[in-house]
């Protein structure tokens, strides 16, 4: 196994360009990418979730949309977030809307997703910040914040670290 001296000289810890990007198309993600077929798989476990609750036709069809229509329009929506991806010229922010009917729109492609894309050359400071959460409970399985904030143009803009998986 090598030490850092010789991975830092072989120029395998830190390459030589210092962007850390050796192919122009290659990027990190931070989070996770929503797919189409993802969503539409929700959607499918949604109706088949709210069928077993009102027995298979066992209640009255009202209770059978209305379950449905919770699931979809209020449930689907909180599994999926934004995320962000690192490429050799900058950052690049990908969110969506508060408003759940709206993501859930953004998430089926109907509306547009927002994204905002930060050069490195912009960035006067890069920050990464920890705050512990307060546990009040011992079933509190919750991370803690861990966030990137980077200064743009004299505007902080905060980023989460804390729920991402990165493939080495």
């Amino acid at each position: 196994m090598k030490s850092n001296e010789e991975m830092i000289e072989g120029q395998q810890l830190y390459p030589s360009n210092n962007s850390g990007f050796t192919n122009s198309n290659k990027s990190v993600t931070v989070g996770h990418k929503v797919n189409i077929l993802h969503v539409i798989t929700g959607i499918i476990l949604v109706i088949l979730v709210s069928l077993f609750m009102t027995g298979f036709g066992y209640q009255p069809w009202w209770v059978l949309g209305f379950t449905i229509l919770a699931g979809i329009f209020i449930t689907l929506p909180t599994c999926f977030s934004g995320y962000w991806l690192i490429d050799k010229n900058g950052i690049t922010v990908v969110s969506y809307s508060s408003n759940d009917a709206m993501k859930l729109m953004q998430l089926l492609h109907i509306k547009k997703i927002y994204t905002k894309s930060y050069l490195f050359e912009n960035i006067t400071n890069a920050e990464i910040t920890y705050h512990k959460k307060v546990r009040i409970s011992p079933l509190d399985f919750n991370p803690d914040f861990f966030k990137l904030n980077l200064t743009v143009n004299k505007k902080v803009i905060q980023l989460e670290l804390g729920k991402f998986k990165q493939k080495i």
